[in-house]
């Protein structure tokens, strides 16, 4: 694999973010397709003459943008898929066609996100032995939530945007999961857990190292994402200049390139690459060229983590009991 990578030494960008990008544009470019085996950190270093942690770091990195995938005695391979522009066009006008229709059904946006998540669900995870619904009122949370829900291995989950009127959706879940912060009817079939949230610990100390007299932008879709964040910044740099903004305030791309110049640091959720368009990452990606980029990894806390391993244990042994299908 050819790779042509130099120093520029008078860029205040970290050595190793100069290379993640570099290999991020070659990434995005298509002139590293998908599958493309990447060298080992040891042979990187000793081509750029660089340490094997400065290699090491840019390949986390990539990884946690999605962009490349380690895998201990396999190697490391590009794992970004491009869109054909020609089949995301045809994808979204029909797409379009059915939100149309449901919305002459009189369907609210909220309804019609919950029928979506259904169905793929059903589509998606039919071998799957548990069901869970993650409730809550902000799409960047139930992000994070339902992602590290995953990690219990046997279920299947599906986001429902929550707005006080839709609990009759959850009737067919094994599990419902629910944020601290959300009002939730919890008179539902399925057994329900209330959870807290809490922000990791990498994320911490990316937040506390910016540094002062620097200023920083945040984006995020829900405002109580966007809050979250924050607060973070206020509590662990408080001498940073912060600037904060959800999605639907920003009203269009040149407003978006406004917001981004003349910052030091850009923080967005983790997995902003799912929940922001792809024009949006684009112009993410182009700024953060020259500045640093911090996805913010909110976690379900591990007192709730506990709780919902329980009631997961609990919807097992009555599966296995017959007393739940």
């Amino acid at each position: 694999m050819y790779l042509k990578f130099s120093v520029d030494k008078s860029k205040k960008v970290p050595i190793y973010r100069q290379l993640a990008d570099t290999i991020r544009g070659e990434i995005i470019g298509g002139r590293l397709p998908l599958g493309t085996q990447l060298p080992t950190v040891r042979e990187l270093a000793k081509r750029f003459d660089l340490a094997q942690g400065t290699i090491k770091r840019a390949y986390d990195e990539l990884e946690n943008l999605g962009m490349i995938e380690m895998t201990q005695g396999r190697g490391t391979f590009v794992s970004f898929r491009r869109e054909h522009n020609s089949r995301k066009a045809r994808a979204m006008q029909a797409i379009d066609a059915l939100l149309d229709a449901l919305e002459d059904m009189s369907f609210s946006q909220n309804e019609i996100s919950i029928f979506f998540e259904l169905k793929l669900r059903d589509r998606m995870s039919r071998g799957s032995d548990i069901h869970i619904a993650a409730v809550g009122t902000c799409s960047d949370m139930l992000y994070a939530v339902s992602e590290q829900l995953y990690s219990f291995g046997d279920v299947d989950v599906f986001r429902c945007l929550y707005d006080g009127a839709s609990s009759g959706l959850f009737g067919d879940a094994d599990l419902v999961v629910y944020l601290a912060e959300t009002a939730f009817d919890t008179k539902t079939s399925a057994g329900s857990v209330r959870i807290a949230m809490r922000t990791d610990g990498a994320t911490v100390s990316a937040i506390a190292r910016t540094g002062e007299n620097k200023t920083a932008g945040v984006l995020a879709v829900g405002d109580e994402m966007l809050d979250v964040m924050m607060k973070s910044f206020a509590e662990y740099a408080p001498d940073v200049a912060v600037r904060g903004k959800t999605l639907r305030s920003i009203s269009d791309m040149a407003a978006l390139e406004r917001f981004l110049e003349n910052k030091d640091v850009i923080c967005v959720p983790m997995g902003f690459m799912t929940l922001f368009s792809p024009e949006v990452c684009g112009k993410i990606f182009e700024s953060c060229k020259s500045r640093e980029l911090i996805q913010y990894k909110y976690v379900i806390d591990d007192g709730s983590m506990m709780y919902i391993q329980a009631a997961l244990d609990d919807v097992r042994a009555k599966k296995r009991l017959g007393i739940m299908r």
